[in-house]
């Protein structure tokens, strides 16, 4: 009986082990969780080249399209970065016909024909007018001195052999032309046969210039400048019309406005480059810096001989031709092209 009482004894007040209150610091501060529970951040994905109205500067173009050179006309592009990049700013109405440009140029006389008629239409003048990338001239005489060097690009040479075939035509056999590339060299109409003189528009020069505007080619340099404009002030021609891209040093700038026309009126060309940045579509500032230098050189050389500068765009339609009918780029020495590499 004693063993029972004992054994229930011990089952009542059996050792435990009882947890101890813990250890606490307390504050007035609210308890916090030391795990944060994070929230997933979605990211919105951003092209580098892009910023808001609020921090893009505005483009400093406006300033760079201006010129204050009288009296000379000038239709400047009007720069707008909302423009498609690569696309040519359309400063003119540009004559150029793909379909008749394959017909004639290098067709010889077959090409001669019809052209006149629809040259002169597109031309908005009356016929017989020698006008050249819209721009009327007067008298009876006209000669064309025209950049030939490797420079030209998406068709821009083609646009240039087209317009003087179209302007030729639209003139009438009273009157005269002669035409003249410059590049390395100077190369006179009919080159490689040598003249000097101004020809009468006859439906046979006529045909006969398209026939050999067919066979010209570009090549490398620009030195030829000097003795083209030599041999068009010894023309003695009522009008010139000069085109190039402008991008000629200081010194011949001065000396192709010191030439000695005499009353001969000098109007002058630029092929306008593309100013869009090709990898970002944007304007590039620095290729308007540019192109306003190459412009304001042809804007003083017209002026010095009492014409005007006019802006050229090439058309859409010349890039694919040239991709259609390549015409050759010389750089080295030839019998014909690149006498002087």
């Amino acid at each position: 009986m004693h063993l029972i009482v004992l054994v229930g004894l011990a089952m009542i007040f059996v050792a435990r082990d009882d947890k101890t209150d813990p250890f606490v610091i307390t504050s007035d501060r609210p308890a916090e969780t030391l795990v944060e529970e994070f929230t997933p951040l979605e990211f919105e994905a951003v092209e580098s080249t892009e910023e808001s109205a609020e921090e893009s500067p505005e483009p400093a173009v406006a300033e760079l399209v201006s010129f204050d050179a009288e009296p000379v006309v000038l239709d400047e592009p009007e720069l707008s970065a909302d423009a498609p990049p690569g696309e040519a700013i359309n400063i003119m109405p540009v004559s150029f016909d793909s379909s008749d440009m394959l017909a004639t140029i290098g067709g010889g006389a077959g090409g001669a024909g019809g052209g006149g008629g629809r040259a002169a239409a597109a031309g908005g003048g009356a016929a017989g007018a020698p006008t050249f990338f819209g721009k009327p001239g007067q008298g009876k005489s006209v000669c064309f001195v025209c950049d030939n060097s490797n420079s030209y690009r998406d068709g821009g040479f083609h646009t240039v052999l087209a317009e003087v075939a179209r302007a030729v035509d639209a003139l009438q056999p009273a009157q005269s032309f002669f035409v003249i590339f410059f590049s390395d060299a100077a190369y006179p109409m009919w080159h490689p046969d040598r003249l000097d003189a101004l020809q009468p528009a006859t439906p046979e020069n006529k045909a006969r210039l398209r026939a050999w505007l067919g066979t010209v080619e570009m090549c490398s340099g620009g030195q030829g400048i000097h003795e083209a404009v030599k041999l068009a002030a010894g023309l003695d021609a009522d009008v010139v019309y000069f085109l190039s891209d402008g991008d000629h040093g200081e010194s011949v700038v001065d000396r192709v406005a010191e030439a000695d026309f005499g009353d001969t009126a000098m109007h002058t060309f630029g092929m306008q480059q593309n100013v869009f940045d090709t990898r970002t579509g944007a304007i590039d500032p620095e290729r308007v810096r540019e192109q306003q230098a190459c412009n304001q050189n042809l804007i003083e050389i017209a002026t010095a001989h009492g014409g005007t500068f006019t802006p050229v765009v090439v058309p859409p339609q010349a890039a694919a031709l040239e991709q259609l009918r390549p015409i050759r780029k010389n750089r080295s020495r030839g019998p014909v092209w690149g006498l002087k590499l």
